[in-house]
């Protein structure tokens, strides 16, 4: 199945080269309008302009908690799993 981007590349491609955006009603996945490519530039750029409030944001005391928290319960789980395991 093929997909449009509409992000500044506007190529049509497969949609293996688009993220997943959730599921719609019926099921189905449901995918990003810009392919990887261009959210990657994306991505990118939002960084790029807006680092110091990205630095000040990830500074905050409740943030880190927040972020230690998640990779503490994160590794727990994984290391946990059958796969990784062997």
């Amino acid at each position: 199945m093929k997909k449009t981007c509409t992000g500044p590349c506007g190529e049509t491609k497969e949609v293996s080269e688009f993220t997943t955006n959730g599921k719609n009603a019926d099921g189905t996945k449901r995918y990003r309008s810009n392919c990887k490519m261009c959210q990657n530039e994306k991505s990118k750029d939002f960084y790029k302009n807006n680092i110091v409030k990205i630095q000040e944001y990830k500074a905050r005391p409740e943030v880190k908690e927040h972020r230690k928290e998640y990779a503490q319960e994160y590794h727990k789980e994984y290391y946990t799993r059958p796969e990784v395991i062997e």
